[in-house]
């Protein structure tokens, strides 16, 4: 979009410093990202402080936002709290567009969702944008509606949480027309207290929702359904029992599955050749296909050509020929539990491994949920690989349990053992949450040769 140091002093109440009329086309708050025309505005984060990055991002950037007076030899904008204003600029920006905005939360699932829209959609939809990569935070997805062209017409946004209060400011600033609840699961418990404190928290974007909005949920969920049916607009279920169902007819795991979407008695059936989705995240965007009165069958068409994200249900052949999942971007109970059962009706050769990190922020219960993890990976593997001290609490009731367990102290360590254990037709899925980097035990593997 294009702009001006006039119309962000509208929106934020600030000072211009300089030339107001200032031409404009992007917002950046990362100096290395900052280029030409770019605004770049300088947040206090928990750990640096891009006010110290001035200097550096305007050896691109045309002007800054800054919140105290500094030598700065370009225009620039003086505010309160740069956050705040950020905030305020974006949400401006999407007033003045004003483009159909649907937003996706929940616990579990969002990218994948918002990868898959994006990637149906996007020939079907002209002038949609979607946001990019975990742009999905306090400053992330305001950074995705300052960026976005004057042409969007559609913008599918991802919400994503771990403290109280951040949902109020992400709904505050991107006012959707349409919400797609993912569902509620121990995720971020840490912060966020129990489920219900999760559903509750969840469910505050719909403060903001326009009065003829949609609002998309799984049908059944304790956590959500009692908020939602607090608002008058527009609902849509799906799941077991709702709108939109789904039911697999042929399920291959790893190797693919066959199923139906069944919306009001009719059916429409489809195909996927690998295990690259779940039945939840094709019957959520078969909703969102539905609501909007699209092609569904388009949709179902497409699941075969779809590409999953790094680290989520990423499926690779060894050139020794065992299969590897890398499902390592993140990890919750509920998503492990997700994990297995893909694996599981997966049929094999050979041997079934897990190779597990911590699952981290889950709260006072992370003990607890950890050893159900080991009682879990009983029923499905033959061979677990703990990385970290929960993960290790899941090995303990999997070695109890007679099955063979590895206490690994790294990821070099990681990687060894599977080298050595690893045979033809044997399978190896990998989970761990962010901070786990379990990704890192698959580079070293690909530095082996062994990928």
């Amino acid at each position: 979009m294009k702009f001006n140091l006039s119309f962000v002093k509208k929106a934020t109440g600030g000072e211009v410093f300089g030339e107001e009329e200032l031409s404009l086309t992007s917002v950046s708050i990362d100096s290395r990202l900052a280029k030409e025309n770019s605004l770049f505005i300088a947040l206090k984060g928990e750990k640096t402080d891009g006010h110290n990055f001035v200097s550096e991002a305007l050896k691109k950037a045309d002007a800054v936002m800054v919140s105290r007076k500094m030598e700065i030899d370009k225009s620039f904008i003086l505010v309160d709290d740069t956050l705040k204003s950020f905030h305020l600029l974006a949400k401006e920006i999407r007033r003045k567009i004003n483009p159909y905005v649907c937003v996706i939360t929940g616990s579990v699932g969002k990218s994948s969702l918002k990868n898959l829209l994006g990637q149906t959609l996007s020939e079907i939809l002209k002038d949609l944008e979607v946001s990019q990569g975990n742009l999905n935070s306090i400053t992330g997805l305001p950074l995705t509606i300052s960026n976005i062209s004057d042409k969007c017409k559609y913008l599918i946004l991802e919400a994503g949480i771990n403290k109280i209060g951040e949902m109020e400011v992400l709904s505050f600033v991107s006012e959707p027309n349409f919400v797609l609840f993912t569902g509620v699961k121990p995720v971020h418990l840490e912060f966020l207290g129990t489920l219900q404190e999760v559903g509750r928290e969840k469910t505050r974007v719909l403060k903001y929702l326009k009065e003829d909005g949609l609002i998309i949920y799984p049908e059944g969920d304790p956590y959500l359904e009692e908020h939602i049916k607090k608002f008058p607009q527009k609902k849509i279920t799906f799941g077991k029992g709702g709108d939109i169902e789904g039911k697999i007819l042929k399920d291959e795991g790893f190797l693919g599955m066959e199923g139906l979407i069944r919306v009001k008695g009719k059916e429409h059936k489809f195909k996927i050749p690998s295990g690259i989705l779940h039945l939840s995240t094709i019957e959520a965007a078969s909703a969102f296909f539905y609501t909007l009165d699209l092609n569904l069958q388009e949709l179902l068409v497409k699941l075969k050509d779809y590409i999953p994200l790094k680290g989520r249900l990423n499926l690779l052949k060894s050139k020794k020929g065992f299969y590897l999942v890398d499902d390592t971007y993140n990890a919750s109970p509920y998503a492990l539990n997700q994990l297995l059962k893909k694996l599981q009706s997966t049929p094999t050769e050979g041997k079934k491994i897990l190779v597990l990190g911590d699952m981290l922020e889950l709260g006072k219960e992370e003990e607890k949920f950890h050893k159900e993890a080991g009682k879990e990976a009983l029923k499905v593997v033959d061979i677990l690989i703990c990385l970290g001290k929960l993960a290790g609490e899941a090995g303990k009731i999997f070695e109890k349990g007679g099955k063979k367990t590895y206490f690994i102290k790294d990821h070099k360590e990681g990687a060894e053992v599977l080298l050595n254990i690893l045979k033809k037709g044997d399978w190896v899925a990998l989970k761990g949450s962010r901070g786990m980097q379990m990704e890192k035990i698959i580079k070293i593997m690909e530095e082996d040769g062994a990928l």
